[in-house]
């Protein structure tokens, strides 16, 4: 069974992981995975999908 890994197709933002695959208007997914994680915490994982890799991005908060 694959694991697939999950991000939002508007920002790459990952989304999570699991077993079903999923390709919706919102979300997409990958069999490559997520490296592990940096020690940094104001990062996050983006799936680029023009290269098919995983990019560790800051993450920038946005105040509604």
């Amino acid at each position: 069974m694959a694991i697939w890994y999950v991000y939002e197709k508007a920002t790459g933002r990952f989304a999570g992981s699991g077993t079903p695959y999923i390709d919706t208007e919102t979300h997409g997914s990958t069999d490559v995975p997520v490296p592990p994680e940096p020690l940094q915490t104001q990062y996050a994982w983006f799936f680029n999908q023009q290269t098919q890799t995983w990019e560790w991005r800051p993450v920038v908060e946005v105040d509604e």
